[in-house]
Parts: structure tokens; C-alpha cells; sequence
């Protein structure tokens, strides 16, 4: 029995000592990879909205301009990046990342989907970007526009 409780000891002091290892690994990582960040300019402009600031990226020039909703990825606009690259240069293509996704401030206000719509109205008011805007929502970025449209239907 007492071997058996040793083995148990040797096992547990050796799970604490990899997980405490784990935990250092995923410290010094983090450090490395938030200084890499740091370095990195985003591309785009900022906005003012609801005292925070509102990351953007816009192309083109002229109408429509076509508005990116993203889903919930953290990758923020740069999911839509690709896309925006070739479309016509006669629209304008607008993409955003979200309040607390990339470089995009958090802000203080509750996170809901009118909320959300209420800031892209902003920002887009903001941005001074041509109407009519065409919308264009992947996953929950199109139930974002859902909200959008209901709360701003011109």
C-alpha cells in the first residue's frame, strides 16, 4: 500500500511540475507575441464612437459603398480583406473590426446586437462613406445586419 501512495505522490508532483512548466511556456509566449503585436501598424483610420476609439479600413472611391460585417472571428477586418481587394475601385469598401476585437477599443457599453448597429451607424456616419450602402454579413456578422437594417432602414 505504501508503494502504491508513493507512485500516486510521484505522479501528482510530476503533473504539478509539467502544468506549472505549461504555464510558464504560455506566459513567456504571450509576452513575445503581445511585444510582436506592438510593432505591427494597422492599416486604416480610427473613428471617435461612443468615447472609444473604432478601427476601419476603407477602398475605393464613389457608390455604393459596400459595408463588411464580420462574424466572430478576431481577426476583425482582416477577414474581409482579401475581398475588398478586388472589388471595383469605383465602389467603396468599408470594413470594421468591432468594439474589443483587434485593434478596435472596447468601450464601456453593453455588447448587444443594437448596440453593435448603433455603432457601425456611427462610424459610418463618422467615416463620411457614400449611400447606399450594401451590407454584407458572414455568420453572425449577418445577423448584425439584421439588427442594422431594423434600427436603420433608409
Amino acid at each position: 500500500m505504501k508503494a502504491f501512495f508513493k507512485w500516486v505522490k510521484r505522479i501528482g508532483l510530476g503533473l504539478t511540475a509539467m502544468i506549472i512548466l505549461l504555464l510558464i511556456a504560455g506566459f513567456i509566449f504571450e509576452r513575445i507575441s503581445r511585444n510582436d503585436a506592438e510593432k505591427i501598424t494597422p492599416d486604416g483610420n480610427f473613428a471617435e464612437v461612443d468615447n472609444h476609439r473604432l478601427h476601419y479600413y476603407k477602398k475605393g472611391s464613389g457608390g455604393p459603398t459596400v459595408v463588411f460585417e464580420t462574424a466572430f472571428d478576431p481577426a476583425g477586418h482582416l477577414q474581409w480583406y482579401h475581398i475588398q481587394q478586388q472589388l471595383p475601385a469605383s465602389y467603396t469598401s468599408f470594413s470594421y473590426d468591432r468594439s474589443g476585437i483587434l485593434w478596435s477599443e472596447r468601450g464601456q457599453n453593453p455588447k448587444s446586437g443594437e448596440k453593435i448597429a448603433e455603432e457601425l451607424h456611427l462610424l459610418l456616419e463618422k467615416s463620411n462613406l457614400p449611400k447606399p450602402y450594401i451590407l454584407v454579413g458572414h455568420s453572425f456578422g449577418g445577423t448584425l445586419v439584421r439588427f442594422f437594417v431594423k434600427q436603420y432602414p433608409q
